[in-house]
């Protein structure tokens, strides 16, 4: 499962703007069962005292450096978001995400511990850098990191929202009206500047400022706003509140009469945004982030002049055509600052596209065989499907190696180049490199020889998915040992590996007999038909409807040697071309060159990896001779309806399930004979079964249905987890 996790520590702090913050994307986040909360275990201390400042500092060195990268890695955790400007420094293979509010630490350093200042240039800054992503609330608070930190490679900028508030409860705690202010009593918020431009109003009402003293000592400005209220007289016209719960704030904005903000320096303004919702005229400083966040819904003032406050109080509490085109243009400009749509910017970049991993295969756009091509038409989809896919290819097959084609990613990886040994250690090497260094969401393994390594990624904790292909363990090519290995592979991969893909019914009921296993059933696809020329068999001098057709390996379990007996035995005039090989060129492939060696109407054409020739080769054929015999679904069987080619077939259970039970096809039991009966059929019977074979590739064998399937069990991985 693909976890988001997020450092909740700013809970357990008091009530500020970033304990609003988090909490805020908390909330929209409770219901997302890929979000973690890494809760704090402890309460946070903001008091005076030199040994709690210390605890402090040292219980959160502990909880960023050690506590959080472990817990990362423990519960696999993809991404993580610390709301607080600290990451944890140490490299980890979970991606890290900060925000930054502000860049107050650059800006205002002697409003802060001096211990706390070198702890954020320590520890902070090296750590953004590295980070995935610094999150900021406006362009302004982003133009001012890159000045001080230049070397940020990516900053996001993702604007805050407006909090809901409870309803407001009762009348105004006030009998005069008020002009409100919510924040903190810090020097930056420029609270003295603004009790002085208030005495000089000409206005009966109040001034109530709602905000405790900051958490840090040097940015205290409390002391300095009493001075004046003392020296102005203005005790029963300025009201300091201190903190305020969400009831009483929500009382104080709903019978406010305006809203002032006269901040020297905000990295967003959240009060504003806040005041607007709740359909407040509001004033603000005209510098730093507020502008851009209040738009043309707020009117501005030079902060540092007293006068120009006091003007544009004026204004705003005297000119009522003004008052109702602030409430009216605010209401509209906070619809930007809305918490859901908030929380979805922060999703869609937190999470990445699902990552699947797929091997057992020689590799992409290497087609060898019906795994190479389910590999290819797969991952072609899911890519168009924001799910970043990696293909493990045989190293010795590929003479160019590129890390990327067609969006997929492509590595390359040895293995010992021997018939029985070639794909069990690519694999291996494969499931190392994924487990350790590649870390994918989900492995996608064709062939049940894979089975045993689903071990490997269990003890890694990835969810894995096997499509088991056929009953191996009955080919002949696998007699005795390979024969055994394959009956334990296919159980170990019922054992191990966290969901099994059959692509037959049939088969799905042997693993369900023999293993006592559930599977899904998933078939094989086929392109839809594209005419092809006889033209492109021009080289081999063949014209339409003059030949029967094999294609496959050269393997016991292909029947080669059965049907090119019974094509012996029927003595048409028709040739026999024969499409494929084998890799390793074995006793049995060279009996079946041998036996055909110097006959004028056998035709071996080898390996054919044009796949416009392959299907001139079906689509002008007289009739494919398919006998194959221990596979589920077989790609080649599928491939010859999809040509809309006559078939005469092997008549195994699985070859009947696809043609229906002879119905698009006729079938032969495993002699010459009566491969040489099935083609010295009329020519009528083959002309009514290519006339009708397309019409059996329905959705079941559609490649589109196929890769939606197939996609929808590795998102679900992701939410079952192992078993």
């Amino acid at each position: 499962m693909r976890k988001i996790a997020i450092d909740t520590r700013d809970l357990k702090k008091g009530k500020t703007g970033t304990f609003t913050y988090l909490k805020a994307l908390c909330d929209e986040f409770s219901a997302d069962p890929e979000v973690l909360f890494i809760s704090y275990p402890f309460q946070v201390y903001t008091g005076p005292a030199f040994s709690g400042k210390m605890a402090e500092h040292v219980l959160f060195f502990l909880w960023k450096q050690i506590y959080l990268p472990l817990y990362c890695i423990w519960h696999r955790v993809d991404a993580l978001l610390c709301t607080d400007y600290f990451l944890p420094v140490l490299p980890l293979p979970t991606r890290k995400f900060v925000v930054f509010h502000d860049a107050f630490f650059f800006e205002q350093p002697a409003h802060y511990n001096s211990l706390w200042l070198k702890l954020f240039h320590l520890l902070a800054v090296p750590a953004a850098k590295r980070a995935e992503a610094v999150i900021v609330p406006t362009e302004y608070v982003k133009t001012r990191l890159l000045h001080f930190i230049p070397g940020l490679h990516s900053i996001q900028v993702i604007t805050e929202g407006a909090k809901p508030l409870p309803v407001p409860e009762g009348g105004s705690r006030f009998d005069k009206p008020y002009i409100l202010h919510v924040g903190t009593l810090d020097f930056r918020k420029n609270l003295p500047r603004l009790v002085e431009a208030f005495d000089k109003l000409d206005w009966g009402g109040l001034l109530v400022l709602a905000g405790d003293s900051p958490a840090y000592a040097g940015s205290n400005g409390r002391e300095e706003v009493e001075k004046i209220i003392l020296e102005k007289d203005l005790q029963d016209r300025v009201i300091l509140l201190g903190r305020v719960t969400d009831v009483e704030l929500a009382n104080l904005y709903a019978h406010a009469y305006a809203y002032v903000f006269p901040s020297l320096n905000e990295g967003f303004g959240l009060p504003l945004v806040e005041a607007m919702q709740q359909g407040l005229p509001c004033a603000a400083a005209n510098n730093t982030a507020m502008p851009e966040v209040g738009g043309d819904a707020v009117l501005y003032f030079d902060p540092y002049n007293i006068t120009a406050i006091r003007d544009t109080l004026q204004v705003l509490v005297t000119d009522e055509t003004q008052r109702a085109c602030l409430k009216k243009a605010g209401l509209e400009r906070v619809k930007l600052f809305q918490w859901p749509a908030v929380a979805d910017a922060f999703l869609s970049l937190l999470h990445r596209p699902l990552r699947v991993a797929m091997m057992g295969v020689k590799g992409y756009p290497y087609v060898y065989g019906g795994y190479e091509t389910l590999i290819k038409e797969l991952v072609e989809r899911l890519e168009k499907k924001q799910i970043e896919v990696t293909v493990y290819c045989h190293r010795s097959l590929f003479a160019e190696r590129p890390a990327r084609v067609n969006g997929i990613n492509l590595i390359y990886v040895p293995s010992v180049e021997k018939k029985s040994l070639s794909q069990l250690t690519h694999t291996f090497l494969s499931t190392l490199h994924a487990c350790i260094l590649r870390r994918p969401d989900v492995i996608f393994y064709v062939n049940a020889a894979n089975g045993p390594f689903g071990l490997l990624t269990r003890l890694f904790r990835i969810p894995t998915v096997i499509n088991v292909d056929g009953m191996e363990w009955l080919r002949p090519k696998w007699r005795g040992l390979g024969a055994k290995y394959f009956y334990f592979a296919a159980k170990q991969a019922t054992r191990w590996m966290d969901h099994l893909v059959t692509d037959a019914r049939e088969m799905q009921k042997t693993y369900q007999e023999l293993f006592q296993a559930e599977s899904s059933m998933i078939a094989y696809g086929a392109e839809p038909f594209i005419p092809v020329s006889i033209e492109l068999l021009n080289p081999w001098k063949l014209e339409s409807r003059s030949y029967f057709l094999i294609v496959g390996r050269l393997i016991p379990d292909n029947n080669s040697d059965v049907l090119i007996e019974g094509y012996l035995q029927a003595q048409t005039d028709k040739k026999l071309v024969i499409v494929g090989d084998d890799v390793f060129n074995d006793a049995y492939a060279q009996s079946i060159k041998e036996k055909i060696k110097g006959n004028p109407h056998i035709l071996f054409t080898g390996y054919v990896k044009d796949s416009s020739i392959l299907s001139a080769l079906y689509q002008h054929c007289y009739a494919y001779l398919h006998g194959h015999e221990f596979g589920g679904t077989n790609p080649t069987l599928i491939k010859a309806l999809s040509e809309g080619t006559g078939i005469a077939a092997l008549g195994t259970r699985f070859n009947k399930e696809v043609l229906a039970d002879g119905e698009f096809g006729l079938l032969f039991e495993k002699n010459p004979k009566a491969v040489a009966a099935s083609l010295m059929a009329s020519e009528e019977v083959f002309a009514d079964l290519r006339a009708k074979a397309q019409s059996r590739i329905v959705d079941t064998y559609n490649w589109d249905y196929i890769a939606t399937q197939y996609e929808r069990i590795f998102v679900n991985s992701q939410h079952e987890g192992n078993l």
